[in-house]
C-alpha cells in the first residue's frame, strides 16, 4: 500500500507553512506574467463614456417613452440632490464638524448595536430556553462566558447602557444642529 510517514505537530507546520509559502510564490509569479500594465487601465472619463455607449445601444432600445422619461427625471432629481449636499459638504467640511459627526454616529449605531446584542443574549435566560435550539445556544453561550447567576443583570444592563450611548448621541448631533 504505502509507507506511513508520522510527523510530530512542528514538524507537519513546519511542512504546512513551507507549501504554503512556495505555492503564494507561484501564484504571484503567475500573476506578474499574466498582467499587461497599462493596457486595460482606463481613465474615468473613458469608463463613463464606455458606460454611456453600452446603455445607449443596449438598453435605452429595450425602454419603452414612459420609462425613459422617467429615468431622465430621476437623473435631474439626482443631479440637484447632488449639488445640494456638496453644498452642504462645503458649508460643513471644517475637520471639528466632521470629527463631531462622526462621533454621533458611533454613539448611535454602536449603542443599538450593544442595546441589541444584550436583548438577544437575554433571550437564553428566559424560562423555557431549552425547548428551542437557538435559546438553548445563546444559554450555553452565556454559560461559556461565566455570566451564571449574573447573566440576567449584565444583559440588562447591556440593553440599557446601549441605549444611554445610543441617545446621547442623537442628543449631541440635536444640540450641533440647533446651533
Amino acid at each position: 500500500m504505502g509507507r506511513k510517514i508520522r510527523l510530530t505537530e512542528s514538524q507537519f507546520r513546519r511542512m504546512i507553512s513551507k507549501i504554503v509559502k512556495e505555492s503564494k510564490h507561484q501564484y504571484d509569479e503567475e500573476i506578474i506574467e499574466d498582467e499587461d500594465f497599462g493596457d486595460d487601465e482606463m481613465s474615468e472619463k473613458e469608463a463613463v463614456q464606455k458606460l454611456a455607449e453600452y446603455i445607449k445601444s443596449e438598453v435605452l432600445p429595450e425602454l419603452s417613452p414612459r420609462e425613459i422619461s422617467k429615468i431622465k427625471n430621476k437623473v435631474q432629481q439626482a443631479k440637484g440632490e447632488m449639488t445640494e449636499s456638496l453644498y452642504e459638504e462645503e458649508e460643513s467640511d471644517d475637520l471639528p464638524s466632521r470629527r463631531s459627526k462622526r462621533g454621533e454616529k458611533l454613539l448611535m449605531r454602536g449603542g443599538l448595536s450593544m442595546a441589541a446584542t444584550g436583548a438577544v443574549l437575554s433571550l437564553g435566560e428566559f424560562m423555557g430556553y431549552s425547548e428551542f435550539e437557538m435559546t438553548r445556544m445563546l444559554h450555553e453561550l452565556n454559560s461559556m462566558a461565566g455570566l451564571d447567576e449574573y447573566t440576567g443583570p449584565l444583559t440588562v444592563g447591556m440593553v440599557f447602557a446601549g441605549l444611554a450611548l445610543a441617545l446621547k448621541g442623537l442628543d449631541m448631533k440635536m444640540r450641533r444642529e440647533e446651533r
